[in-house]
């Protein structure tokens, strides 16, 4: 399984790791992010999922002791970067899948149809492996949600249109 989304923190040289990486083909979308708040604060928003059952683990995957290990003894364990990647990502999936009303919806209608007519949309595609088939999906900034092109009424994550 390959990633669709990289999230890289857009902070020293978080800038210069992004537009390096846009060179390469990496079959997912680079999305710069500006955490808010420090590691703990940002652990005990994401706890609410966690809590709630919506973070799936793979059971043989060799780095789960580890992970949980550092997990669960965060803040008091000395390499916590995995905590605040995590974290990170859940905080990001959570506000920026839910965060547009429908006043923002039509305001990013309007930008990306003026986008289109200037010719100055980036498209962003991935290959992704769905229930063992190769999918091409893309972005639409509009809903916040990856489509499957050739059906593009099924969104990823599934049913949450934003």
């Amino acid at each position: 399984m390959r990633a669709n989304v990289i999230l890289i923190e857009d902070k020293a040289n978080g800038s210069a790791v992004i537009e390096e990486l846009r060179r390469e083909d990496l079959g997912a979308a680079l999305i710069a992010v500006n955490p808010e708040g420090g590691k703990e604060s940002r652990a005990f928003a994401a706890s609410a999922d966690v809590e709630a059952g919506n973070v799936y683990l793979p059971e043989d995957a060799p780095w789960l002791s580890e992970f949980l290990h550092v997990h669960t003894n965060f803040p008091a364990v000395k390499h916590d970067d995995c905590v605040d990647s995590a974290t990170q990502f859940l905080n990001w999936r959570r506000t920026r899948v839910f965060r547009y009303g429908l006043l923002e919806y039509y305001e990013r209608l309007q930008e990306r149809q003026e986008a289109e007519a200037a010719g100055r949309v980036e498209l962003q595609t991935c290959m992704a492996e769905i229930d063992g088939q190769q999918v091409l999906l893309q972005f639409d900034e509009i809903r916040r949600v990856w489509f499957d092109i050739k059906n593009p009424e099924i969104t990823y994550p599934e049913g949450e249109d934003g």
